[in-house]
């Protein structure tokens, strides 16, 4: 996939340029043109939403209300596994998280925890809890609707500067903390963490699971048209 077309398929979360029905990943470009938060985007005729995990809360924004995003923050890219005739669907599913889901921010996802159709959320691991961050939060709402197996496979995921063991370490002492049961060996296997440039760019690939090397060239990409973009 060339540098143009991936360029040309990122588009800028204006209402007023919006087509009439999709489903999009979507991120926030900070002031150096770098995606630093996510998001998924659903509209449906004129009804638009963003929604999202903002570090405390789940947040499912219409586009007429204030915390709706400034037209120079989101960039969005269509997630084509899910088409038009299921955007209510998903619209009514998003609700049901949103009126459930108490996720708490931490850099974890295993890739097998979801949402069922009331909107809990059943994680798949000795961590019973639901922590992720912003990116976890959206992968784990597709997977959830998709219903396709693994959406993206975060063991192929290489453990980054963000993640290394300072970090895990603090995440393993406020579980204990908080008197959450937790297996070490498991917790270490899904600490992971997924950047907002990576999420979007799960949306440009069709074969699943998403891997890092299927992902990381289309990602490269990613990066430089969003600083592109944010820059011009």
């Amino acid at each position: 996939m060339t540098y143009n077309r991936i360029k040309s398929e990122i588009i800028k979360t204006d209402k007023s340029l919006l087509p009439a029905n999709f489903v999009a990943a979507a991120v926030h470009v900070n002031e150096n043109g770098e995606a630093d938060h996510s998001g998924i985007v659903i509209c449906q005729g004129q009804d638009c939403k963003l929604f999202h995990f903002n570090g405390k809360d789940v947040k499912l924004v219409n586009s007429g209300e204030a915390e709706w995003p400034n037209r120079n923050w989101y960039y969005h890219k269509v997630i084509s596994k899910i088409s038009e005739h299921e955007i209510k669907a998903f619209t009514g599913f998003c609700r049901n998280i949103s009126a459930k889901a108490t996720p708490r921010y931490g850099f974890f996802y295993d890739g097998l925890g979801f949402y069922d159709p009331s909107g809990t959320f059943m994680p798949d691991s000795s961590l019973k809890g639901e922590f992720m961050t912003c990116v976890g939060f959206c992968l784990n709402v597709i997977h959830s609707f998709i219903a396709e197996g693994l959406f993206l496979d975060s063991t192929t995921w290489p453990v980054s500067e963000v993640t290394e063991q300072d970090k895990f370490e603090d995440f393993i002492e406020m579980l204990r903390k908080k008197n959450i049961p937790f297996d070490t060996a498991i917790v270490k296997l899904g600490f992971k963490r997924i950047t907002p440039s990576e999420y979007l760019s799960c949306a440009f690939l069709e074969e699943l699971p998403i891997t890092y090397e299927l992902l990381e060239p289309i990602n490269e990409h990613v990066e430089y048209a969003l600083s592109d973009l944010a820059h011009n």
